[in-house]
C-alpha cells in the first residue's frame, strides 16, 4: 500500500477549493510524495487503494466509497500518496487518476519542484 494518509477533508494548503472544479489537482511535495486533490461526496470520500508506474507515468488507483441513496454536494478532499519510486524533483512527472469514473482517466501534468 502506498498511502501515507486517509483522506483529509478540504482542499491541501495553497490550493483554493474553486480551483478543484476543473478536474482533479496533483502538486509534488518531494521525490517521494505527492499529493491528490479532488472533489467528492462529503458522505463518499474514495478510498486511495495504491500508486503504481505504468511506462512513463504514475497511476494512483482510487475506490469510490459505495453508500446507499442520494449524495451529497461534493467536496475537497485530498491525500498524500507515496510515488511507486523515488523520482528526481528536476524531472516531470505525469499521473494518471484511475477508478473514480472518469471516462478516459484523467492525467494531470506536474511540473517539476523549483
Amino acid at each position: 500500500m502506498r498511502v501515507e494518509r486517509a483522506a483529509r477533508r478540504g482542499p491541501p494548503d495553497g490550493v483554493p477549493a474553486r480551483a478543484l472544479d476543473g478536474g482533479p489537482i496533483v502538486r509534488r511535495l518531494d521525490a517521494d510524495r505527492i499529493v491528490v486533490a479532488l472533489l467528492a461526496p462529503a458522505d463518499a470520500a474514495p478510498v486511495a487503494i495504491t500508486t503504481r508506474r505504468h511506462g512513463d507515468a504514475v497511476h494512483a488507483v482510487f475506490q469510490p466509497s459505495i453508500g446507499k441513496g442520494p449524495r451529497r454536494e461534493p467536496v475537497p478532499w485530498h491525500y498524500v500518496l507515496r510515488l511507486p519510486d523515488a523520482t528526481p524533483t528536476h524531472a516531470p512527472l505525469t499521473v494518471r487518476i484511475v477508478g473514480l469514473g472518469f471516462d478516459p482517466d484523467v492525467d494531470v501534468e506536474v511540473p517539476p519542484l523549483p
